[in-house]
């Protein structure tokens, strides 16, 4: 948490967010800082047997319907960071869990029909749900980091959670294509010549762009799929800190508008 908000109040002095973004996250975190601390207590998730051969089979470890946590806590959370958004509508009897579930799923025909019926943005109900799986995971990530085998797991997805990374990383040492999860921190290394989504090799199609060449981060795309995602090089970076993906998405927007403007796509 210390990180996090020296990372955010380091990013607000150089401009590169504004006052109100750092408030808004410094409130957001806080809130998910006081919900991880109370769920660290519990035994949220019980990793299967047969972990090692989930992962050597690309299987994703964690389904959030096998987490055990108790409804009164994830309606707590959700209306804390629901009502940290601004929205002054009451959201009654709404199943937190499933809704969690089918966005870590990203099932977006079922988000589409909640939001109609609640006549709320799916942007929002993604953002809180999102938001409310993220401490969740980390907590369950950060147990079973060890026994991980990086070398079993050269996939485009998290191997805890699914999720694809919003932002990736070149190593400062080696200059090796890391891939970190956005929502649960767990972090593995990729092919540097493969397109995250479709899993194209082809070297023509794959190529990246700058905002500004002397900067660290850059934009990777796919000509095939037109898929992008961000990239921060360590190799120029003029000094050591922590990289947290969650921060450095929020400090590179801009990235976002140029590669959309180019015709490219997230897809996460």
């Amino acid at each position: 948490m210390t990180a996090l908000l020296s990372e955010l109040s380091r990013l607000e002095e150089s401009g590169r967010i504004s006052k109100e973004q750092a408030e808004f996250h410094i409130r957001l975190f806080t809130i998910q800082a006081e919900y991880r601390k109370r769920w660290k207590r519990e035994r949220l998730f019980q990793a299967p047997k047969s972990l090692s051969e989930k992962i050597k089979n690309g299987e994703v470890i964690v389904e959030f319907g096998r987490v055990k946590i108790e409804e009164a806590s994830l309606k707590a959370i959700f209306k804390d960071i629901y009502q940290l958004l601004g929205d002054g509508k009451k959201i009654e009897k709404l199943n937190i869990r499933e809704v969690i579930e089918k966005v870590i799923s990203n099932e977006k025909d079922y988000l589409e029909r909640l939001s109609d019926k609640l006549k709320i943005d799916k942007n929002l109900l993604f953002f809180v749900s999102i938001n409310i799986a993220s401490p969740i995971f980390e907590i369950i990530a950060s147990k079973l980091k060890k026994r991980i085998d990086e070398k079993l797991w050269f996939r485009s997805y998290c191997p805890v959670c699914g999720s694809k990374p919003l932002i990736q990383r070149l190593k400062k040492e080696d200059g090796k294509r890391v891939l970190k999860c956005t929502i649960c921190s767990c972090k593995w290394q990729f092919s540097r010549i493969k397109c995250l989504y479709c899993g194209t090799e082809d070297a023509k199609d794959l190529r990246f762009f700058w905002a500004d060449d002397s900067s660290p981060y850059r934009v990777d795309v796919c000509d095939k799929c037109k898929g992008y995602i961000k990239t921060l090089d360590e190799r120029k970076l003029s000094n050591d800190r922590e990289i947290i993906p969650k921060i450095e998405d929020i400090a590179t927007t801009y990235l976002d508008i140029l590669a959309q403007k180019e015709g490219y796509t997230r897809i996460n």
